[in-house]
């Protein structure tokens, strides 16, 4: 009809890196997993993969079932360093990447649940609470202090997950990218690649609108065993065989060695009343307390690198 708007299709990312298919198998293959559970619930989103040189090569001459899976495979070689810093450097590069508004979703999760409240948001920017050191979920975490402290920032008040989080296509989202993608830099300087710090920093130093959102579209299968609700709507792993639940390590394994999606499996593990059991025995939060403190002594004294491994 002629004058007509046509709607603006519902846009999710994915970005991966990795020195080749073998190394990153964890999140070539997490993500086609990933995809194959949003499509339940978002079978007309686009889903855009932002890859560096080596993955955009490795998937597309290998017959790598990802390219098939998403709308766009792009690629992205001006990220550089080590696969981690390639990772970091996209995503925190995303919206100067992507055209209109997307989410951003980490490749290790599973979509349990429909995402529109995401895709509708009114405001620049949206993001849930970090909850991975459960001495301070949601709060600034201890080991992070000296190492803001070296780069003379505050710490924030709250503190915030870059695995899943929605950016408006809006010149204050597009600031904020890029306070966040300098800030990074900043941090790759004093030993931290992990995008989480110089984020907090980029959300508390620039104008921009944002919604917080609750804790089930970024449900972290972390230090205890857990069950999923009806309100959850992502689940996110850690793409290592020490932190993932068995049960979403048998379903990677399946899709490794036959490429075929135990659907079955896949409904099963994102259906309410799924209860996750971790790899290895948790560690009770005093034990983690007191971890938090010794690396923020560590880091101090021995200025150590980023402790989350990333």
């Amino acid at each position: 009809m002629s004058g007509s708007v046509m709607p603006v299709r519902q846009q999710i990312v994915y970005v991966i890196a990795g020195d080749s298919l073998a190394s990153a198998r964890r999140y070539v293959d997490g993500a086609c997993l990933s995809i194959h559970s949003l499509r339940r619930f978002h079978p007309m989103a686009s889903v855009v993969c932002a890859c560096d040189q080596q993955i955009y090569a490795a998937v597309r001459d290998t017959g790598h079932p990802l390219p098939d899976l998403v709308d766009r495979l792009i690629e992205c070689p001006d990220a550089s360093g080590g696969p981690v810093h390639r990772s970091r450097h996209i995503k925190t590069s995303l919206r100067q990447r992507i055209e209109g508004p997307f989410i951003s979703i980490d490749a290790d999760t599973l979509v349990c649940g429909p995402l529109d409240e995401l895709f509708e948001n009114p405001n620049d920017v949206g993001f849930t609470i970090d909850r991975f050191f459960p001495d301070a979920p949601g709060f600034f975490p201890a080991w992070l202090r000296p190492f803001y402290s070296r780069l003379g920032w505050p710490p924030t008040t709250r503190y915030f997950s870059g695995g899943i989080f929605q950016a408006s296509d809006t010149p204050a989202a597009a600031a904020l990218f890029s306070a966040w993608h300098a800030s990074w830099r900043q941090t790759v300087e004093i030993g931290i690649v992990s995008d989480q710090p110089s984020l907090n920093r980029a959300i508390a130093t620039t104008p921009h609108s944002m919604t917080e959102y609750s804790e089930s579209f970024n449900w972290f299968v972390g230090r205890a065993d857990q069950e999923t609700t009806a309100d959850t709507r992502v689940i996110s792993f850690l793409a290592s065989q020490q932190e993932m639940a068995a049960s979403y390590e048998a379903l990677l394994e399946r899709f490794a060695v036959d490429r075929i999606v135990d659907h079955d499996r896949l409904v099963e593990l994102t259906s309410p009343g799924t209860a996750f059991v971790r790899q290895r025995k948790a560690w009770s939060r005093q034990l983690w307390e007191r971890l938090a403190v010794g690396i923020k002594f560590m880091a101090t004294r021995y200025r150590l690198r980023d402790p989350r491994g990333e």
